[in-house]
């Protein structure tokens, strides 16, 4: 059956959504941007990544459910609600996000256990340097050797982070010390492997453009948070829109793998991409540009919508905090324990929509709490997220020179946006992967080298006042 045609929503309802999402909008930019404009806090956080996360998948989501675009999953199923839903899953939304702002504004327990933690550094040196390069670039040569089942998975999802880590402390490195030319060029190389790593082992946007970030995430901890606040907002905003071109151009040839069907793959080779530059161009990234709302909210609303349809109808049944079972048995083998959860963003499309073309879908706040146990869930995983985010930003506002702090940033920054559309458990169990690699590489570099108890201080402390450390 086609249900290409679409039922409009009252006008009432259609207000409310386009309403609450510019309020949702001004609200999050306005704490990033005045917040750091008076010096009450860092513009390059982890907390600032989730109130852009925000911004984009329940701002911009709102105002997408108004204006939908044609979508090929029309053709299948039935994208017609009711308002009443739009309603419920708009107060679900928006009790994640006061949730989540009183956990971070509110509750000091976050802030102080995150502040205390990773207090033991390897100190940076030569020999330092050599070894993360050099442990990086196992993993990511291990990717094509290592054919064990559970080890290459292990092995793989650690790889990804490897080539972020490799490219910030490179950058970093050269950044220490502008005038080593050499330094300059190994920078590059080093950064362009990393970007050639991640365009070979992922059709996905996000890790490239973490990558991407790490020069000027490292630049701004290092010097730029130092300067006047108006010229860095400039330099950050000119940094990110450099970014987001490089990610537009990049989706115009990332499925260079499938030559125009998707389910017939071929390997991802740099060979194999090379004549598919030629591809990229303006019009390609005006027509990304044109459908700017689906772009970036990729209908999270419309597929929370879809959840509470299938929950209500009894096709699939609640599964309570789904997605804190699902990481808490995530390093279990699925050849072990065939029966191993499975998160909603996979679950929707393929074994209760029973798609066929491969999908994983984004549900928002609202969507898991649909499937996971109601306003339970909204509180649960706000808790976690405020936990990361502290877990990753106050180590690095107690020693903001600490490259190891600096990459583990970089390297959850893309997750930290992406969080609010969902899946939960997958980004959470993506961000739990780069604590433990920062942490293996921290271990392992101390046996090598000289490290130090870092400066205690008291949480907060450094918000104060930024005064260079030089």
């Amino acid at each position: 059956m086609n249900f290409a045609l679409i039922a409009s929503m009252s006008r009432s309802t259609e207000g409310m959504l386009e309403f609450t999402g510019w309020s949702v909008i001004i609200l999050c930019m306005s704490l990033i941007i005045f917040s750091y404009l008076r010096r009450r806090s860092d513009l390059i956080t982890a907390w600032n990544c989730v109130l852009f996360g925000c911004t984009i998948n329940i701002g911009v989501g709102c105002l997408e459910a108004v204006d939908r675009t044609e979508s090929f999953y029309q053709r299948y199923i039935s994208f017609n609600f009711p308002d009443a839903d739009y309603r419920d899953a708009l107060t679900r939304n928006l009790v994640f996000l006061a949730t989540m702002f009183v956990m971070y504004y509110g509750i000091k327990l976050f802030r102080k256990f995150g502040h205390n933690r990773f207090q033991v550094c390897p100190e940076w040196s030569g020999t330092m340097f050599v070894w993360v390069i050099s442990i990086c670039s196992v993993f990511m040569l291990c990717v094509s050797f290592i054919s064990i089942p559970f080890f290459k998975e292990v092995v793989f999802n650690l790889a990804q982070k490897a080539a972020v880590f490799a490219g910030v402390f490179s950058f970093y490195a050269w950044y220490r010390n502008r005038s080593s030319v050499p330094m300059l060029f190994l920078s590059i190389a080093i950064l362009g492997v990393a970007a050639l790593f991640c365009i070979k082992v992922s059709p996905g946007r996000r890790l490239l453009l973490t990558v991407f970030a790490a020069a000027p995430f490292v630049a701004y901890w290092l010097k730029w948070r130092y300067s006047n606040p108006v010229r860095v907002l400039l330099l950050s905003s000119l940094a990110g829109a450099t970014i987001a071109l490089g990610g537009l151009s990049y989706a115009i040839i990332r499925h260079f793998d499938t030559h125009g069907n998707r389910f017939q793959r071929s390997e991802r080779t740099i060979a194999n991409i090379i004549p598919r530059l030629g591809e990229i161009n303006m019009a390609g990234i005006q027509a990304q540009l044109d459908g700017w709302k689906h772009l970036l909210a990729q209908a999270n609303y419309e597929y929370a919508l879809l959840t509470k349809r299938i929950v209500d109808s009894g096709t699939a049944e609640v599964h309570t905090l789904n997605s804190l079972h699902f990481l808490s048995c995530y390093a279990i083998p699925r050849r072990m324990w065939e029966d191993k959860p499975v998160t909603i963003a996979l679950d929707l499309p393929r074994r209760y929509l029973k798609l066929l073309q491969p999908s994983v879908w984004g549900v928002g706040p609202a969507g898991h709490s649909y499937y996971e146990g109601g306003y339970l869930a909204l509180f649960a995983y706000a808790g976690v997220l405020v936990f990361i985010v502290r877990l990753i930003d106050e180590p690095l506002l107690r020693e903001p020179n600490n490259p190891f702090f600096i990459a583990t940033l970089v390297a959850s920054f893309s997750y930290l946006i992406n969080i609010i559309r969902g899946d939960f458990g997958t980004h959470y169990a993506e961000l739990f992967e780069c604590f433990l690699f920062a942490i293996l590489l921290n271990w392992s570099a101390r046996l090598f080298t000289a490290h130090r108890k870092l400066a205690f201080s008291k949480p907060g402390q450094l918000r104060a006042k930024l005064a260079h450390p030089n």
